[in-house]
């Protein structure tokens, strides 16, 4: 299977430490079997473990013989262990930081570091938080390709560099690399979600973001991933010959919003931050439409928890009609590709100086961003902290005057959801008075492959499950 793929470097450039994309994210995700995992019910159940229960205000994970790498190694409760610790004595993760959860007053500067709520009983792996009220919010965050299990014996001497891409946890393993990111995947037998039926060899092909539809409506590709941009256009000539393609679409939680800098927040009033939002937002909607795209002004959407009670909405309104014109130029930062129609539709405008980014923005740090930026992200319908912090690790949420840190510890620190949620519909309502986000649009993610696959992806989850493919 061939599949296009907006990713140009080896896969020694992955680290499961450093998933700020969804690019980086579906990779790892093939790679690296976490443990406990959505099915295609979107029902939690155990991962790489046989089992697992929450029992006594710990977490109680059991492994067997479920998963074994290429080259035979068995995927043990001291490799969950060792993998965990791993991510807190780096000291990050993008999706979800365990470490306030399981060892929040200690400090792993080694692998090989004590951690009170990691250990290993056998072929157990039992967490135990350092308050009951922690526990689903543990289990949520587990569920992140952040705590992939990546086998001991493919780390380096210390645990800090993955060396060995070959002996994975994930159904499939790399058995080609390349500096341009032309990686070949191959399946593992090993693993428990092998069938004969699933792609057995990928190769992905590099592609620039946008690119990809029109290399599958020609032949050249097998697979065009959730990963992936689909312009209005290619989704409509798509659909319009869907007994061609296989194509999956999502809930339509995949949210559109205009990112602000740290540096503009502090250097543009909000009502002029929110001008070069509606501008920016105007644009993007005018040079690549989504025709399943509705606009929104939220980020976690009506009746999600959050969400914007019925004053919040209004007054979120009311800020939304106060624009007011630049008193000098904004950046504005779009990937490379792009750049172009950007130059051109914003060419009788001073105000707007647009940026061409090798990168997807959230890979450069803060102070290296433009002004402004596009953004594309999951929202929930429901609590969850890893997504939570994802939006906080990436700085898409941000406030002047705010410390994530002392944030997340007084929202982790509250044991009753319900307050919980309070908390985090203030943070929203903040967010957006102010102008640091501005969605504009909610829409579905999709994938597309050639007829002969049937795509089994959960309507609930935005990744590329290349594992739940079946040949037709």
């Amino acid at each position: 299977m061939r599949v296009s793929y907006p990713y140009f470097e080896s896969i020694k450039a992955l680290d499961t430490a450093k998933l700020h994309t969804l690019t980086q994210y579906n990779l790892a995700n093939n790679l690296f079997t976490r443990l406990i995992e959505y099915n295609a019910d979107h029902q939690l159940v155990a991962g790489a473990a046989d089992s697992f229960k929450a029992q006594n205000a710990e977490v109680v994970f059991t492994f067997g013989k479920k998963i074994t790498t290429i080259d035979g190694h068995l995927i043990t409760a001291d490799d969950a262990a060792f993998s965990l610790k791993r991510l807190i004595a780096l000291g990050r993760s993008g999706h979800g930081d365990i470490r306030r959860l399981l060892c929040p007053n200690f400090t792993l500067k080694s692998v090989m570091d004590h951690c009170p709520g990691i250990r290993t009983d056998g072929n157990k792996l039992v967490l135990t938080p350092v308050q009951a009220h922690y526990v689903p919010l543990l289990i949520s965050a587990l569920e992140s390709a952040d705590y992939g299990i990546i086998p001991r014996s493919s780390l380096n001497e210390d645990g800090r560099t993955i060396i060995d891409f070959r002996n994975t946890s994930g159904p499939y393993f790399v058995s080609i690399d390349s500096a341009d990111g032309r990686i070949t995947l191959q399946a593992n037998p090993g693993h428990f979600h092998y069938k004969p039926t699933m792609p057995q060899t990928v190769h992905m092909v590099p592609t620039a973001m946008g690119a990809g539809p029109a290399l599958l409506e020609s032949g050249q590709v097998d697979l065009v991933t959730t990963s992936e941009y689909y312009s209005g256009e290619a989704v409509a000539r798509l659909l319009s010959e869907s007994s061609n393609f296989s194509i999956f679409s999502s809930q339509p939680f995949r949210v559109d919003l205009v990112c602000f800098s740290k540096a503009a927040v502090k250097n543009f009033s909000v009502q002029e931050r929110l001008r070069a939002a509606q501008t920016y937002a105007a644009a993007k909607t005018k040079l690549y439409p989504s025709p399943t795209g509705r606009p929104t002004f939220q980020f976690f959407q009506a009746l999600s928890d959050g969400s914007l009670t019925a004053e919040q909405a209004v007054d979120v309104e009311e800020v939304r009609r106060t624009a007011e014109t630049l008193h000098k130029p904004i950046t504005l930062g779009v990937q490379f590709n792009y750049a172009e129609a950007y130059k051109k539709e914003f060419s009788a405008q001073t105000d707007i100086k647009v940026v061409g980014m090798e990168r997807f923005p959230f890979e450069y740090e803060m102070k290296q961003r433009p002004d402004m930026y596009f953004g594309a992200t999951d929202s929930a319908w429901n609590e969850n902290l890893s997504l939570l912090g994802h939006n906080f690790e990436v700085g898409i949420f941000h406030l002047d005057g705010l410390s994530t840190d002392s944030w997340l510890d007084d929202y982790l620190a509250t044991s009753s959801k319900e307050e919980r949620i309070v908390k985090l519909n203030r943070l929203h309502f903040e967010l957006l008075k102010n102008v640091v986000i501005y969605p504009f649009s909610a829409s579905p993610y999709y994938a597309v492959a050639s007829s002969e696959w049937s795509l089994n992806f959960s309507n609930l989850s935005s990744t590329t499950d290349l594992w739940r493919m079946q040949k037709k």
